[in-house]
């Protein structure tokens, strides 16, 4: 299993926790009325999909309210990238 994990890890973007990241975070939590961690997981996947390209980008969460509002948040990021 950890020689599996070593090998995955290389695919795997590890974004810092930042002042910017934690004030993005509670901007996300306010408009979508998520709780802590959950604004920072979504902020976190926010900040990857900017790297990558949100069409390269999957949000997955057992929450539904996070699902829904990476949803909602993945499609404000696309349009405000087309303008």
């Amino acid at each position: 299993a950890k020689r599996a994990l070593d090998v995955e890890w290389a695919r795997y973007v590890v974004v810092e926790v930042t002042d910017t990241l934690c004030k993005d975070a509670g901007e996300l939590a306010e408009r979508y009325a998520l709780r802590g961690y959950d604004s920072v997981h979504l902020a976190s996947f926010l900040e990857v999909a900017r790297q990558t390209g949100v069409a390269d980008t999957e949000f997955s969460s057992f929450d539904d309210r996070l699902n829904v509002a990476a949803r909602r948040a993945a499609r404000a990021l696309t349009r405000s990238a087309r303008h």
